[in-house]
């Protein structure tokens, strides 16, 4: 994406958030931003393999729960 305008901080704070990165020129009193789209791969927490809170309150209020150690 190109744009041009002549505010400068605002633009490039929003097109970084959205695209990720962006370029700037200045020319004539007037500011270039140049931005591409760019895929972001953020790694994930391990998940611990644990019971669901709804699972965790059945057996809570049941016998299975103290038979597995869950809600003595």
């Amino acid at each position: 994406m190109v744009m041009v305008t002549k505010r400068y901080a605002w633009y490039k704070n929003k097109l970084q958030s959205v695209f990720g990165g962006v370029k700037v020129v200045e020319e004539d009193g007037y500011y270039i931003f140049i931005s591409q789209k760019r895929e972001v791969r953020r790694m994930r927490k391990e998940r611990k393999s644990e019971l669901s809170r709804k699972l965790r309150r059945k057996y809570r209020r049941t016998e299975k729960g103290k038979r597995y150690g869950i809600g003595c």
